[in-house]
């Protein structure tokens, strides 16, 4: 014989039940409540699914081990199977007043043959009409929550059954007892261990210290040099103009001297006039020796060598007689042994001193604007720029044409113009600072540094050159050295009173403070995690 197998959720309610005990297809259903209290452990609902099954012409059976549950199920006279392979019964429950009746079994095998798993008598149903007396009867029962007894086993004389527990009720009651007791225990080893919290707030004051040194710009930052990087741009710079100098250009007369001596100590010297040897004519024209001259015994009388006319041009040909040497001893004598001839000249025009000064201004009046802007950017955020460190310098000016030569067109002057400034990274410039401000620090236990005062350091008095310098000026912060784990490690178990004492006595300190947390906590915890030290500047 075919079956059907509802399980029961906890959450469903009677109507729920009814609804897919009706709806089976199959005319045997075999119910399975929850393991929980359900909507089943009422009297009341449990007759009314046995009136629906009635009514719809399907058999239940209940599949629970549970006693109360099966005592309910006995009133509603639903047979009860403890697995769905097991042997279904009906148990009857007697009247209270009739305890000498026998216990009766009614076997439940026919109406569900595969859970009894063997062939068993015809089960026991009810009346179509049902005493609604009885029902009222079980609906005031249920209201009071009385407990249902399973099966109730014949009685040997009159006496009245004992009442059965409510060992749910009882088991209820229990957890909630030992889980407030939980709850206490646990709120009391919050608050004694994990709970207590202080915090130690202190406020100090800083005293205003100027740190100026002359730094040198190097490669590493001490007590003396500052880490520096230098940028530099760099632009090729001309400027055109008309030279105006002149010159007289041509050849210059040659001719010859003869040299000789009276004196016979000049020729044992073999006396020597070296090449070069200014000499001047009786018009006063100026000569220069192009060979030397050296008296000996052989040629102590005449020594003929060449000679060239100072400057260029047609004046100084046909020079003639006697000529005055010039830084040479006065035994020597001198005269125009070959006329000078040659000579020539005509006047050009030549770059001069002045064209070169003033085309060099005009250069340096061509320098780039904003170099010194362009190079700041070039620095990144982190790095100062040292603006008292920018220059512009010009290599050496570069004509087309050299001084004094000849310039038929305009000439080109060059230079190179080169701006350049140093900077410094921040962290280097602190490091630098903080280290003038150490010096400055009577007592270094008990004060620090707390600022350097880079934000407004002020770089002046650049000195360049091969170890270039520069002098760096800022006002910084001197105060209290706060310890914060020594501060911790004083206060454990301290209350305000004594903390404050101790702590205002540090040259700085202006005010102590010490709050707790929860209101019950009065000191200083003893777990250092369980302290914060909030350390603040008054400015």
């Amino acid at each position: 014989m075919a079956k059907d197998v509802l399980y029961i959720d906890t959450e469903d309610d009677i109507t729920a039940v009814i609804g897919k005990v009706t709806g089976s297809k199959e005319s045997i259903v075999a119910i399975v409540p929850p393991k929980r209290t359900g909507v089943l452990h009422s009297a009341v609902n449990m007759r009314l699914l046995a009136r629906a099954a009635q009514k719809h012409d399907k058999q239940i059976v209940l599949i629970s081990g549970d006693g109360p549950l099966a005592g309910l199920a006995a009133a509603a006279k639903i047979p009860v199977a403890k697995t769905l392979q097991s042997k279904p019964e009906l148990h009857i429950v007697p009247a209270a007043e009739s305890d000498d009746a026998d216990q009766e079994v009614i076997d439940g095998a026919a109406l569900l043959p595969e859970l009894a798993q063997a062939d068993a008598a015809p089960i026991h149903t009810w009346p179509a009409n049902e005493d609604s007396a009885a029902v009222d009867a079980v609906e005031r029962e249920d209201k009071a929550r009385k407990p249902v007894s399973a099966v109730v086993p014949r009685a040997n004389g009159a006496k009245k059954k004992p009442k059965i527990p409510n060992f749910n009720s009882f088991r209820k009651k229990l957890f909630l007892i030992g889980g407030g007791l939980v709850l206490i225990i646990v709120f009391f080893v919050w608050a004694i261990w994990f709970a207590p919290h202080a915090t130690i707030a202190i406020t100090a004051q800083t005293t205003s210290v100027t740190a100026n040194a002359v730094a040198s710009l190097g490669e590493a930052t001490n007590e003396t040099t500052l880490k520096t990087t230098k940028k530099e741009e760099k632009k090729e710079l001309s400027v055109e103009f008309t030279p105006t100098g002149k010159k007289k250009v041509g050849e210059r007369s040659k001719g010859s001297v003869a040299f000789g001596t009276n004196s016979a100590d000049l020729v044992d010297a073999e006396y020597t006039i070296p090449s070069g040897t200014q000499l001047t004519s009786r018009d006063g024209k100026v000569y220069t020796t192009t060979e030397q001259v050296k008296f000996t015994r052989d040629n102590r009388r005449r020594v003929e060598v060449g000679i060239i006319a100072k400057e260029v041009g047609s004046e100084y040909d046909g020079a003639h007689g006697s000529m005055t040497p010039k830084d040479i001893d006065s035994g020597v004598y001198a005269d125009i042994a070959t006329e000078p001839s040659g000579g020539s000249s005509r006047e050009v025009t030549v770059v001069s001193r002045d064209d070169l000064a003033r085309a060099g201004d005009l250069l340096k009046n061509k320098k780039e604007s904003g170099a010194k802007e362009r190079l700041k950017s070039q620095f990144d955020s982190q790095t100062l720029p040292m603006e008292t460190t920018f220059t512009e310098q010009y290599s050496s000016f570069t004509p087309s044409v050299a001084q004094d030569s000849e310039a038929s067109d305009r000439v080109l002057l060059r230079t190179t113009y080169t701006a350049s400034m140093y900077g410094a990274a921040r962290t280097d410039v602190d490091n630098f600072l903080k280290q003038q401000l150490q010096k400055q620090v009577a007592n270094k236990d008990e004060q620090k540094v707390y600022s350097s005062g880079i934000d407004q350091v002020a770089f002046s008095e650049y000195s360049g050159g091969r170890r270039p310098t520069v002098r760096v000026r800022a006002d910084g912060k001197i105060g209290p050295y706060i310890d914060e784990g020594e501060i911790k490690r004083q206060a454990k178990g301290k209350k305000q009173g004594d903390i404050q004492i101790a702590l205002e006595k540090i040259d700085g300190v202006k005010d102590v403070s010490v709050k707790y947390s929860p209101f019950w906590v009065s000191t200083v915890p003893g777990d250092d995690k369980k302290v914060t030290v909030d350390f603040k500047i008054d400015k």
